[in-house]
């Protein structure tokens, strides 16, 4: 009989990427342009603060990406954690759930990879 946290256990997982705001890097550019400039930041705290929520951009062996929202659920410091981690590269662990453009992480831990 599985218990409840090896069940959880199960259905953790832990991704690495960027965090990115997807309003502020339109998907043609995504390949070809680098994500993280001062203009990006900016555009990114503006966007936080219309209630859009930032994704992590994890980069496939193609060169294209895979783009997650990211919502906060155990995650130290919430919404805020994650704003202030807009343009670095990170590892999450959370759940993930849905699919293709709908996939979300629901955010339990956030680190700083360095680069």
């Amino acid at each position: 009989m599985m218990t409840i946290l090896a069940a959880a256990a199960l259905l953790a997982s832990t991704l690495s990427g960027q965090v990115v705001c997807t309003s502020c890097w339109p998907e043609a550019d995504r390949g070809k342009v680098a994500y993280g400039t001062e203009d990006d930041l900016a555009c990114a705290k503006r966007c936080a603060k219309k209630g859009l929520g930032q994704s992590l951009a994890v980069r496939r062996e193609d060169g294209t990406f895979t783009l997650y929202a990211l919502e906060p659920r155990r995650l130290a410091g919430g919404r805020a954690a994650l704003l202030d981690a807009v343009g670095d590269i990170v590892e999450v662990e959370g759940e993930i759930v849905g699919q293709g453009e709908k996939a979300a992480v629901k955010v339990d831990v956030l680190r700083a990879v360095s680069h």
